[in-house]
């Protein structure tokens, strides 16, 4: 994917959209909230149990750096599903028991889940989109501040919203959490837990939010045209979901609540009443 400078606002469509939001939710069915838990859940596992393997020395760092990425970016995405599905309900433990943990500081599932649904309500608006430094100003901002997300997302969190016992309660769960996988991968190993979960973070808000926004090569309703065996390896690695996610994002944006198996119908949809 090549990133070119973007406009100096960001943006998630230039054309107007044909159905009604409410025509199109009676026709897609929701996705299960708790089915796409399940599945964040099971790709968290997998992350931590390839790190235990690299720790006790069944596979070389390379297959851990492998198989921990696509776990990691495979619960990213399961997460992100699970925040717009219907059936999603907010409970605070989930934030503890779900994600990957990258560093003590970082939101758990409800504050998480809460920006993005402000994301989508006010995308791309200074002031009101929480999510709005992530896909602002050139590249190489916006990869910095991707670097830095878990971080920076606690301390805006709580400019905006304040302290609650649940935030500082997941804090506290990610700390203990993050204390022992330092404690018990000293050295190398915990070397690799930072450098996976810091790149598969930093990658995921960079191409969700500052490349997805700058829709320069993909201003309609089709596809940007990603290449053939690009589109083979994304599915392999990351699911089709992911890869629809990423094609069809500008209508997603639109119809948040339709699943992301869903949104190739869905264009073909908005194509034909154009």
């Amino acid at each position: 994917m090549a990133f070119r400078e973007p406009d100096a606002t960001p943006t998630t469509a230039t054309f107007d959209y044909p159905l009604p939001r409410q025509a199109v939710a009676r026709r897609y069915a929701a996705d299960d909230g708790e089915r796409l838990d399940a599945l964040a859940g099971t790709w968290a596992a997998v992350f931590y149990l390839s790190w235990a393997g690299l720790l006790l020395g069944w596979w070389p760092p390379g297959a851990f750096a492998l198989v921990g990425l696509v776990a990691f970016i495979r619960n990213f995405n399961a997460l992100h599903e699970a925040f717009h599905a219907r059936r999603s309900r907010d409970r605070a433990w989930l934030g503890r028991v779900l994600m990957v943990v990258t560093s003590p500081l970082m939101l758990g599932y409800g504050p998480l889940r809460d920006n993005h649904l402000q994301h989508h309500t006010w995308a791309g608006q200074a002031g009101r989109d929480p999510d709005h430094y992530l896909l602002a100003g050139r590249w190489y901002v916006a990869l910095f501040h991707a670097l830095t997300q878990p971080e920076q997302a606690v301390f805006r969190y709580v400019r905006r919203c304040g302290w609650s016992g649940s935030l500082i309660a997941t804090l506290a769960g990610h700390t203990v959490v993050f204390a022992a996988i330092a404690v018990i991968g000293w050295s190398a190993p915990l070397v690799w837990w930072l450098g996976v979960t810091r790149v598969g973070n930093a990658a995921s808000w960079f191409i969700f939010d500052w490349c997805l926004h700058h829709p320069q090569r993909w201003g309609d309703d089709g596809p940007p045209g990603l290449p053939a065996p690009l589109r083979w390896v994304w599915v392999v690695l990351f699911s089709r979901d992911n890869l629809y996610g990423v094609e069809f994002h500008h209508v997603h944006h639109q119809y948040p609540f339709v699943r992301d198996a869903d949104l190739p119908k869905l264009s073909k949809e908005l194509l034909q009443c154009r």
